[in-house]
């Protein structure tokens, strides 16, 4: 069974190896890889890039579907996560730390300073983003909030996927004007008459 050049560079990257420069792009080609890891935006890649800003929202998306591209993209990708060590994994486990933290770990601890936060189990320092003191002179810790942590794990898990119908009832097609016929059509216009005409006794 033949290998794909996909596979080979999965494999590659599985074993912690890095890949070859793709071969074949413009000097334009491999700015606009660079810049789209800047931000993951195609059109402002394709500007920052040279590209014209008329035209940078078609050919940014135009680029990001030629294989070459997006293969160095890929390779420019691992390469970021290979030399920074932020992978998936660690984004995740800190949004975990951020979001399943026990508040009683806080108050079962004698917080008074900055220095003091050395106390708390690892986990739970994780999550302060911030601290000061009150007016009356009390530290404060600020957390980070739950919810949005929990939402940010819950699309990444694929819990809260915003859903597209592509169906109608029961798996069958939509139902829309043009799939109406002409007597359901009518009785459509029926009903609207009829709580135009409450709507306006009303």
């Amino acid at each position: 069974m033949a290998v794909t050049k996909k596979a080979k560079q999965g494999k590659a990257l599985a074993k912690g190896g890095s890949l070859k420069p793709e071969r074949g792009l413009s000097p334009k080609q491999r700015a606009f890889c660079r810049e789209y890891l800047v931000d993951l935006n195609a059109t402002r890649a394709a500007i920052r890039a040279g590209y014209s800003e008329r035209t940078a929202g078609a050919i940014g998306e135009e680029n990001l579907k030629k294989p070459e591209i997006a293969t160095e993209v890929q390779r420019l990708m691992a390469e970021r996560e290979k030399r920074t060590e932020v992978t998936a994994d660690a984004v995740l486990k800190e949004l975990a730390s951020m979001a399943f933290y026990d508040p009683a770990a806080i108050g079962s601890a004698e917080i008074r300073g900055p220095e003091d936060i050395a106390k708390l189990p690892e986990d739970v320092r994780r999550c302060i983003v911030g601290w000061s003191w009150d007016k009356a002179g009390n530290f404060t810790l600020k957390l980070a909030g739950k919810t949005q942590q929990l939402e940010l794990i819950g699309r990444h898990l694929g819990m809260f996927r915003d859903k597209l119908e592509h169906s109608g009832p029961e798996g069958g097609p939509l139902v829309t004007a043009s799939t109406l016929s002409p007597e359901q059509i009518a009785q459509v216009e029926r009903i609207r008459e009829r709580r135009a005409a409450i709507k306006d006794g009303a």
